[in-house]
């Protein structure tokens, strides 16, 4: 059986059983170094269907190997409480 197929008729068996199924969510990788796959990631995220972090793995001229995090589509919520606490002074700034 296809995972597609899985899922449909898991959802359809909770439903059948009294349960209220909320969402379906994909947790995982694909690569989006491809501009039209990174512009499909877009779409989804403007349409609150994408919540995540896109990691980008680069090699340093060393030869080390590190990431860089970018948020997709945060979360209302979290955006909401982002915006709401005031910036944490950097010790000895100014």
């Amino acid at each position: 059986m296809k995972a597609e197929d899985e899922v449909i008729k898991t959802i359809e068996a909770l439903k059948a059983a009294g349960f209220e199924p909320v969402d379906a969510i994909f947790k995982g990788m694909i690569t989006v170094m491809k501009k039209s796959q990174l512009q499909w990631i877009q779409q989804l995220a403007d349409a609150q269907e994408a919540v995540g972090t896109i990691t980008i793995v680069y090699k340093t001229p060393d030869g080390g190997v590190r990431t860089v995090e970018i948020p997709i589509a945060e979360e209302e919520e979290e955006a909401a409480q982002a915006q709401a606490q005031p910036e944490e002074a950097v010790p000895g700034g100014q």
